[in-house]
This record gives C-alpha cells, structure tokens and sequence, in this order.
C-alpha cells in the first residue's frame, strides 16, 4: 500500500451508510487525553470530555502494541424513574456497554474486523468517557505489514452493543474515526517530553508510549 493507491477519504467516510441508530446511545466526541494524576500517575476520565480532539490521531504503527482513544458516550434515554412516590418505579434507562465491534477501511488491503469485550456504564440523561481500542495488537501487528513510511489516512469505525437495565438491547449507529498511521515516523523518546531533571510520572493513554518512546499521539504526559 502506498500514497498512490489510495482512495478519496470522502468515499471511505460516506460507505456503509444506513438507518442507523443514534437516538439513544450515541458516540459524541473524542477526547483530548487528561492529565495523569500527580499522585500515582494513573489516568482518570472524566464523565464528559474536558477538552475535544483536534486533528486525527497518528500511530507509528511497527512500533505501538495498541492504540486506545477516550471517547465520550452520551445516553440520550431520560431517567424514567418515578420520583412522585406514586409507583416506585425504579429508572431502567441506564445502558451498559458490552463489547465494541470495530471494522476498517484500508484501500488496497482487506483488514479483518475487530471485537473487544467491556463493562462500561452510561447512565440515563448522562455520559460517560470510555476507552475503546480502537486498533487492538493484532490489528496492528496486520497494520505493519503493510504500513507506508508517509502518512497515511485511514478509517475506523466503531459500533458499541450492550443492554439496559430493563433487558432491552442496543446497537449504536457507526462512528467514524480518520486515523493517520505511517511505518517510522514517531518513535520519540520521552526525554523529549520530561526535559532537565524531570522524568516522567505517566502518560494518557497508556498506549501512547512503548519502551520509553512515544508511538502514538495524542498524549497527555506529566513529569515530576
């Protein structure tokens, strides 16, 4: 695969379009990566984004083992719960995410689809920040077989599937994510990140750094 053999991202971005679902559970946003916490370098989403991505995520893909994004979940379902006192009915709204089932749009190459299995919970009226692997180990391992040393746009999309508490399921409509992979051109050191004395303390996402080099942008790093 190559520059040359690449087709309009326009196109990739209008395929598989269809009645889909985006009325109750719906992919809003993704997230700029917070901060790691100072004190043990732990990364801690937040309900709702505190800052949108922008641009596309890049990934030195001979070099990362996954990439993982933070995406916010919005349940646009209201609370039902009586709070009258009249029934006592208890809110079934509340959706909780199963597994994320992930296809991909890579001109020139046929890449296998992808599921990862998960226990998130978004609640009624509400949101919540979920980490999706968006290109699992094995889709990356497929990756560097083919990946270019220029960058390269390609597509992903990703349907989540899971329940309500009323034992009702749901499927959400597919959301799109234009990622930039390449073969070589990451791979910084992040002494480059922590300069002088400082070290680094920990990096969102995780996956962003492999071996002490960042593979994988964004990140959100703190040095101490």
């Amino acid at each position: 695969m190559n520059a040359r053999t690449l087709a309009p991202l326009a196109l990739l971005l209008a395929a598989g379009c269809g009645a889909d679902n985006f009325a109750s559970i719906q992919f809003f946003q993704i997230c700029f990566p917070p901060a790691p916490d100072t004190t043990s370098g732990n990364c801690i989403y937040p309900a709702k984004c505190e800052n949108s991505l922008l641009g596309r995520p890049i990934v030195d893909v001979p070099l990362a083992f996954t990439l993982e994004l933070p995406i916010q979940l919005n349940n646009q379902l209201p609370n039902n719960a009586d709070t009258s006192g009249g029934t006592g009915r208890l809110n079934t709204n509340d959706a909780h995410v199963e597994k994320y089932t992930m296809t991909y749009s890579v001109p020139g190459v046929a890449l296998p689809g992808s599921v990862s299995l998960t226990n998130d919970t978004v609640p009624a009226a509400g949101a919540t920040v979920v980490l999706v692997e968006v290109l699992p180990n094995t889709t990356m391992t497929q990756l560097s077989a083919v990946a270019p040393a220029a960058v390269t746009t390609i597509v992903a999309e990703v349907v989540a599937s899971g329940r309500y508490d009323n034992g009702n399921t749901f499927e959400t409509g597919p959301y799109r994510i234009a990622l930039d992979i390449c073969s070589g051109c990451l791979g910084f050191p992040v002494t480059n990140i922590c300069t002088g004395t400082t070290t680094l303390k920990g990096a969102c996402p995780g996956s962003a750094v492999v071996g002490g080099a960042v593979v994988s942008l964004p990140i959100n790093a703190s040095c101490q």
